[in-house]
């Protein structure tokens, strides 16, 4: 029997999906499907796929906010060593009781090494030199006026990571709502199928499915064809293959594979291969797959990667 599961991978779910709806949008009306709709698995895949470039997004948000933290905090240490230094000459090379009320943690007078600890420390230190103006160093910009400056820049910088990290968890919730709520959707789908459709009707293909009561062999992929893309990047097409679930690409670089490698599985017939060795000569084939097996691989395409 087949068994029709639905992917892990988002990306090979999302194109399943698409693939239903294809089939939907041919045999609607002509199976009489009321509940799993073309109209609401669009809605539902839609949302899904808005949830899920909007996870990524914040994820991607994050970089330059942590960048920017780390830029302060850079700043930050180099200003705590320039006031160790310039404090050693009035507070001696000891710890002493001093050295603790101008806030250098941890009985030491080296300059902390975590992040909370250096914010404090900016802080204890603005107070200590507005309280010891004298102690303080202009040229240096050791000041009091430099210490609050750069504990403010600093806690804003920190602020802004954890509110990215918060953001970024919202959207992961949202779209693994929708995503469970998609799968519920193409399950229903099926199901609805199953009561509509003999086990064994070809019909079952047009929706990226196969028939529960058992898989036709797949026909071998045609008009596989490569160009090439950016640098170390060729993108590969081809002909949809009958009774194909999905197809598996495999590539050879000449002169490094002694055989060819699988790269990985596709729900639409092309793919983009990345991360190819600039000027080698890569070849590359397919094959389809469905609960039946999979196919013999299509006839070899080669290019020389970019």
């Amino acid at each position: 029997m087949a068994s029709n599961e639905l992917p892990n991978r988002l990306d090979e779910l999302f194109a399943l999906c698409h693939r239903m709806i294809t089939g939907l949008n041919t045999y609607q009306v002509a199976l009489d499907i009321k509940q799993n709709t073309k109209a609401a698995m669009e809605a539902v895949l839609g949302t899904s796929e808005t949830a899920d470039f909007n996870y990524g997004d914040a994820v991607g948000n994050k970089t330059p906010l942590q960048d920017a933290q780390d830029a302060q905090y850079a700043l930050v240490k180099a200003f705590l060593s320039d006031a160790r230094g310039v404090l050693v000459h009035f507070l001696g090379g000891t710890y002493t009781q001093q050295w603790g009320a101008a806030g250098f943690p941890d009985n030491s007078t080296a300059v902390p090494d975590t992040i909370p600890k250096c914010l404090e420390l900016t802080d204890k230190l603005k107070l200590y030199f507005t309280a010891h103006p004298t102690q303080e160093n202009a040229p240096l910009n050791v000041t009091a006026a430099q210490a609050g400056a750069l504990h403010t820049s600093f806690n804003a910088a920190i602020a802004a990571v954890d509110n990215g990290d918060t953001v970024a968890g919202q959207k992961k919730d949202l779209r693994d709502t929708s995503v469970t709520a998609l799968r519920k959707r193409m399950t229903g789908l099926i199901a609805e199928l199953t009561q509509l459709m003999e086990n064994d009707d070809g019909r079952w293909y047009a929706f990226g499915l196969n028939p529960p009561a058992g898989a036709t062999m797949p026909d071998v992929p045609t008009g596989l064809a490569l160009t090439t893309g950016p640098p170390t990047i060729v993108l590969a097409a081809w002909d949809v293959a009958a009774r194909a679930a999905h197809y598996r690409l495999f590539k050879q670089v000449v002169g490094v594979d002694p055989a060819f490698v699988f790269v990985d599985r596709f729900y639409d017939p092309s793919a983009t291969v990345t991360g190819l060795p600039t000027a080698a000569t890569v070849k590359l084939h397919v094959t389809s797959v469905n609960d039946a097996g999979e196919s013999a691989p299509s006839a070899d395409a080669q290019v020389v990667v970019p």
